[in-house]
């Protein structure tokens, strides 16, 4: 009975430091399947419920490192105004960066899954 009780415990301990660490996801990292979708297809197939922060940038403007992944799109563009799309989940968040492109009026042009605390 004590074996199964110490290895019942060992293993919640495990779940929970694996839950708790994520180990499976690097600090920050791509979303591939969400570029070059429709805003419409994250917000209710992908995410499933409305984002927890929602602002826009203007790319001709002085972007924050944050932003300049954008950059690297921005043939893309039909317009300068793009809008910054955020999910919060309890360990980590993830960004979209949604703009106008002759795909779609709300292309995903990027976005990014990033651990709580990281700093860029």
């Amino acid at each position: 009975m004590k074996k199964v009780i110490a290895i019942s415990v060992v293993i919640s301990v495990a779940i929970g430091l694996t839950w708790y660490l994520d180990p499976f996801h690097k600090p920050v990292e791509s979303i591939k399947e969400l570029e070059g979708q429709d805003y419409e297809f994250a917000r209710k197939k992908y995410f499933g419920k409305e984002p927890d922060e929602k602002y826009d940038i203007n790319i001709n403007k002085g972007l924050y490192e944050f932003h300049y992944g954008i950059m690297y799109k921005k043939e893309l563009l039909l317009d300068s105004i793009v809008q910054v799309i955020t999910w919060e989940f309890p360990r980590h968040k993830e960004t979209i960066w949604v703009s106008r492109t002759a795909q779609s009026d709300k292309e995903i042009i990027d976005a990014i899954r990033y651990k709580d605390g990281v700093e860029f």
